[in-house]
Order: C-alpha cells, then sequence, then structure tokens
C-alpha cells in the first residue's frame, strides 16, 4: 500500500488489488480506498457502476484508491508481502496463457500504443474494461 499511498498523494489515479484483509490494514493506516462495487454489490458491474460519472476506477480527478478485492486459490498470497504470487495472472489459467503467446510475438507495437490505437477506435462514451494485470504505472 506504500506504492498507493504515494501514487494518490502524486495525484494518480490509483488502483489496487487486495484481500478484504488488506483492504482493512490499509483503511486503518489512512490509505483512502473505496471498493469496486461490482465487488460487494449483487447486479453492479461496469456498465452501471457510477450512474453518468462512469465507473469509479475510470474517473481521473479522485483521492481515493478503487479496490478489487482478490480471490481464488492464491488469494492468501496476495495479502502477504513476503511471499510472491497471488496475482491471477500468475497462474495457469486464460491471463497467463495470453502473457504466454504475447511473449512469444515480435517486437512491435507496445501494449500500451496497442490499447490507445483500439480505444480511438470506440464510439464516444463507450466503457471499456480491458483487464490489464500488473504493475503498469510502477517505474
Amino acid at each position: 500500500m506504500r506504492l498507493a499511498r504515494a501514487s494518490l498523494a502524486a495525484g494518480v489515479p490509483t488502483v489496487v488489488a487486495t484481500t478484504q484483509q488488506g483492504h482493512d490494514k490499509a483503511k486503518a493506516q489512512g490509505v483512502k480506498l473505496v471498493i469496486c462495487p461490482a465487488d460487494k454489490k449483487a447486479g453492479r458491474n461496469c456498465g452501471n457502476c457510477g450512474g453518468n460519472k462512469g465507473p469509479l476506477c475510470s474517473r481521473i480527478d479522485r483521492d481515493y484508491a478503487v479496490v478489487f478485492l482478490v480471490h481464488g486459490t492464491s488469494k492468501a498470497k496476495a495479502a502477504d508481502t513476503k511471499t510472491p504470487g497471488g496475482c491471477y495472472a500468475e497462474s495457469g489459467y486464460y491471463t497467463r496463457i495470453h502473457w504466454n503467446q504475447l511473449s512469444q510475438r515480435s517486437q512491435g507495437e507496445s501494449d500500451s500504443l496497442a490499447i490507445s490505437s483500439f480505444v480511438k477506435e470506440l464510439p464516444y462514451g463507450t466503457t471499456l474494461r480491458h483487464h490489464i494485470a500488473g504493475d503498469m504505472g510502477k517505474m
């Protein structure tokens, strides 16, 4: 949560993935967090989150981090900073398969440029949840 706190202090729209226990601990340490409504409320999804202002995680001007609660067989690792793992993208499921395919492609356009090009083709106001896992903002 140290990186989340620093990102928020710098005015960067921030999201984190953690367990409920990790969320509660960070909140107790003064990190301003809001759990994704789709994680807590049945019937909520990206299409109906946040009303006419759009999903909470897509809002640029905010002073809180949006929390995505981790789940699955490795969720305990996600809250343990001393144990590597816990990310759904590390498992042997679909994201890992996709990563393996990407690692075999030739170097060309970066993922960020490919996503930017794709987004420009969408109608204005389209909600896009592109499921990118990893430390994209970490430098």
